[in-house]
């Protein structure tokens, strides 16, 4: 469970949504199935502060994210510091979320336009606002990295050399 939450924080991670991007000709949209936060709670975060785009996105790519679902259904398995992670990248998006559109217009390579930008997507705002909490949540990421770590050594999954 602990390490899904690492992954989904993980600089190495990777994963964008996007919607309507042409390539030679098609249309192609990708959502996030990596997003960690429930539909509705975005709809309802876009319809405060007036995002309708976002607000539309929720209802035409509605569905709940896998690692929603699986970390829904698995939460009492999460540690302490993977709680704390997602509580504060909670509260980056709600506190970012009124500088997304601007942000997507003056950069819309970043597709932050869409209700389940991924964490990479997100951490895209740091440039522009928030850097504090990014470095909080930076440093619970890190934390978490060392508590798998040292339990990966524990199991004997990772042996150093002597």
């Amino acid at each position: 469970m602990n390490s899904v939450v690492y992954t989904l924080f993980s600089p190495s991670n990777l994963v964008i949504s996007f919607r309507n991007i042409e390539i030679d000709g098609e249309q192609y949209s990708r959502r996030n199935e990596w997003f960690f936060i429930k539909n509705g709670d975005i709809r309802n975060i876009a319809n405060a502060v007036g995002d309708r785009e976002i607000y539309m996105d929720t209802k035409g790519y509605g569905d709940e994210s896998f690692v929603y679902n699986y970390l829904s259904a698995n939460k009492k398995y999460l540690n302490d510091t993977s709680r704390k992670l997602i509580v504060k990248a909670v509260d980056i998006i709600k506190e970012t979320f009124p500088y997304r559109k601007m942000i997507h217009e003056q950069n819309p390579e970043y597709h932050l336009n869409t209700w389940d930008a991924s964490w990479y997507q997100i951490k895209k705002l740091s440039e522009y606002t928030c850097e504090d909490k990014f470095r909080d949540h930076n440093i619970l990421w890190k934390q978490l990295t060392n508590e798998l770590l040292e339990m990966s050594e524990e199991l004997n999954f990772i042996k150093h050399s002597e």
